[in-house]
Formats: C-alpha cells, structure tokens, sequence
C-alpha cells in the first residue's frame, strides 16, 4: 500500500491510499495471439464422426470454434478448451472420406492451416 496526504498548517486536507497487488488483478486473459495447431492426435477416424481427438499447439486461450475443414465444431458443444495449448474435440461427420484440416478460432482469428494439422475421415471397410 502506498499513501499520500496533502497538509496545510497541520491539517490533513487531502490523502489518497493506492493498493495494488496481484490478486486484484482479472482472472481470466483474453486471446492475444492467433492459434496454431501442431498436432491432432489420432490424426484419422470414421467418416460417421464421433472420434474423440486431442489437439495440440498455442494460442487456444479465448477459443470459440474448432473446424474439421468448413465444418464448425464450437466450444462447449463438441469440442473443449482444457489451457492454452490444449484442446479436445469429437468429429462431426464428415461430408466425404478424404485429409482435411483442423483449425483453431479465437477472438484473434483462425488459425493457418498446415501439413500438421490435418485429420483424414475414413470410409468404412
């Protein structure tokens, strides 16, 4: 605590106590960088969907929305924010067998897809 005081012939006519410590800070960080993904892990699973999947990378504080290429898979619906370089997602079916990528969406933006954060549906044997 710091204070401050103001006096004119021995009177306080004025003071002002400032307080500041970490805990009165907020709790929560909001986004402040795009995502990335680097890995999705297994990195394949049925056509039909309903594969758990786990998502590794940075930037995933403040995530709304994974997508499974255009299919949109939002926070608390079918996927999970767990910190900030991990999330959990369950596959939506897929429109048709094929590599597509898994993006990351915060209030930055989405992420970039790459070669690392691509999941193949699979049809089915």
């Amino acid at each position: 605590m710091r204070a401050w005081g103001l006096t004119v012939g021995g009177l306080c006519v004025a003071s002002l106590a400032v307080i500041a410590t970490a805990a009165a800070l907020p709790s929560t960080v909001a986004a402040n960088v795009l995502p990335v993904v680097a890995t999705v892990v297994p990195a394949s699973g049925p056509l039909a969907g309903g594969q758990s999947v786990a998502i590794g990378g940075t930037g995933f504080t403040g995530a709304t929305d994974v997508f499974f290429g255009a299919i949109d898979c939002p926070v608390g619906t079918c996927s999970a924010f767990v910190d900030d370089t991990h999330m959990t997602a369950t596959t939506p079916a897929g429109a048709a067998a094929g590599t597509l990528h898994v993006t990351v969406k915060n209030d930055i933006g989405q992420s970039v897809p790459t070669s690392a954060d691509q999941y193949t549906y699979v049809q089915p044997a």
